[in-house]
C-alpha cells in the first residue's frame, strides 16, 4: 500500500502538470506524463535510441506541453494502479527494444533515469538483485 506522503506528492505533481505543463510522474510506478503519451503514440524505440539525451529531453518536454488537453485523461489512467503498471511494463519493453542491455540491473536503472549508454547500474537498478535473491527467480 502506498503511503499518505506518496499520495500527497502525486496530487502536487498533478496540480503542477495541469497548472504549469510540468512533466509529472504519476501513480504507483511513477510514470511520466510524456512517457505514457510517447508509448501511446507508438514512437519507435530504435528512433528514440538515435536521439541524444538532450534531444530526448526536449522531445519529452514538447510532448508534455502539447498534450495538455489530455492531462485529465492521463492523470486518470496513471492514477489507476493496474493501468500504471501496464505503462511501466510497456516502457520496460520499449527500453529493451531501444537498447541491448547487458544486465537487468542496468535495464532497471534506465527505467528510472531514461534511456542511457551507461554500463553501470544505479542503486535503484541494483534492487533487481535483492528482489531476485529474495524471491529466488533466475537472473539472466
Amino acid at each position: 500500500m502506498r503511503s499518505h506522503v506518496s499520495e500527497v506528492k502525486d496530487q502536487v505533481a498533478i496540480l503542477a502538470l495541469i497548472m504549469y505543463g510540468h512533466d509529472a510522474s504519476i501513480g504507483v510506478c511513477q510514470v511520466k506524463f510524456s512517457t505514457a503519451l510517447m508509448l501511446d503514440l507508438s514512437i519507435s524505440p530504435k528512433y528514440w535510441a538515435t536521439l541524444s539525451r538532450a534531444e530526448r529531453q526536449k522531445f519529452q518536454a514538447c510532448l508534455a506541453k502539447a498534450a495538455m488537453p489530455y492531462a485529465e485523461l492521463y492523470v486518470e489512467r496513471l492514477s489507476d494502479p493496474v493501468t500504471c503498471m501496464e505503462y511501466a511494463a510497456r516502457y520496460l519493453a520499449f527500453l529493451a527494444e531501444a537498447r541491448d542491455y547487458e544486465s537487468p540491473e542496468v535495464w532497471l536503472s534506465d527505467y528510472n533515469r531514461g534511456l542511457s549508454e551507461y554500463k553501470t547500474a544505479t542503486a535503484y537498478g541494483q534492487c533487481y538483485t535483492r528482489v531476485a535473491n529474495r524471491y529466488a527467480f533466475a537472473m539472466e
